[in-house]
């Protein structure tokens, strides 16, 4: 699917995607997520995950496909609707309703299947707990919520609350809201702090390690940045009528994005203008929470919001990105 690389590509840009470690993944389509895992690379698509041998690009296998069956996933409207981790040395896709566990190789073992009414994007803790998300309403004002599941997939607890983007038609859909993410790594689980410059470090047993903060910003969101924004919506609207209408703060949130690896979390703030492709990233360590460094990388867009599919591993980041040819690169920058 031929998409653009959003402008305003400098010459470092353009020298790091056509010369720098840039790896061709053959058979793409439109692959939305990476995970690395030793020497192997696993692209997400929609209905199906691809796997590739480092450094060669060589694909060696895929699995997965649409349907309601074991080994099968369900498509949904979530622009997203898979995602995959690493958990017990199994490869763990989260797909509408269920998870399924596979073998590194692409073999499937099982599924726990949980309602889509109750979570998503559910993230093993343990074999017996969970991470996940939903919305809920409370005295007529949705929240989205992280929450704790048990072994049987119901909830036991709500670990944080923030209020929901969409409030109903008559209200827009409110952009640029404080960061709603969350991931558990391999001795934590990292969650929003109070205030949307901070991240708060949990131990497995859910016990307040520290908060890692880093500088908020004051960056005002601009005639520039909406106008881009506007433009990206407005064919949607065209089609779809009941589209709601953007909402704008006054400010961006400080964070935009972070990644996990190997107890280093990497934290992406905000650039001056949305859609940007240089962003400062710090790196910190997860144990003390000291930060110990930071660097600006290139990040590539396709739309005004979205990046092209980015993961960390090693203090390596990897962006799969689709050049003019619409042939799918992996190109990596050195972090720290």
């Amino acid at each position: 699917m031929k998409r653009f690389i959003l402008g305003f590509f400098c010459l470092t840009s353009f020298f790091l995607l056509y010369t720098q470690d840039a790896v061709m993944l053959q058979e793409l389509v439109q692959p939305y997520g990476i995970l690395l895992d030793s020497n192997i690379v696993y692209a997400v698509e929609k209905d199906s995950i691809m796997a590739y041998q480092l450094p060669s690009g060589k694909r060696l296998f895929s699995f997965g496909k649409t349907g309601e069956g074991p080994g099968e996933f369900l498509s949904s409207n979530n622009p997203n609707p898979l995602s995959v981790s690493v958990f017990d040395s199994q490869l763990v896709v989260n797909s509408q309703g269920k998870l399924s566990f596979w073998t590194k190789t692409g073999e499937y073992t099982k599924e726990k299947n949980f309602s889509v009414l109750d979570a998503e994007h559910v993230l093993p803790i343990d074999g017996q707990r969970y991470l996940a998300d939903n919305s809920k309403s409370y005295g007529g004002t949705w929240y989205q919520r992280i929450i704790l599941l048990d072994s049987e997939m119901k909830e036991k607890k709500e670990l944080f609350r923030t209020k929901h983007r969409w409030q109903g038609q008559e209200t827009g859909i409110a952009l640029f809201l404080k960061h709603f993410i969350y991931c558990v790594g391999d001795r934590y689980i990292y969650l929003p702090g109070e205030e949307d410059n901070e991240i708060s470090v949990y131990t497995k047993d859910l016990i307040l390690q520290r908060t890692i903060t880093i500088p908020k910003l004051n960056h005002r969101i601009g005639t520039r940045s909406k106008n881009l924004i506007l433009e990206e919506v407005k064919p949607i609207r065209e089609r779809h009528p009941s589209f709601p209408w953007p909402v704008f703060p006054e400010y961006f949130p400080t964070i935009a994005t972070f990644f996990v690896d190997n107890d280093l979390l990497y934290v992406f703030p905000h650039p001056l203008v949305q859609g940007e492709d240089s962003y400062l990233c710090y790196v910190f360590d997860s144990n003390d929470g000291k930060l110990l460094h930071e660097k600006k990388v290139i990040i590539h867009f396709y739309t005004h919001r979205n990046m092209f599919p980015v993961t960390i591993k090693s203090g390596m980041m990897y962006q799969l990105i689709e050049s003019d040819d619409e042939e799918w690169r992996l190109v990596r920058q050195k972090i720290h």
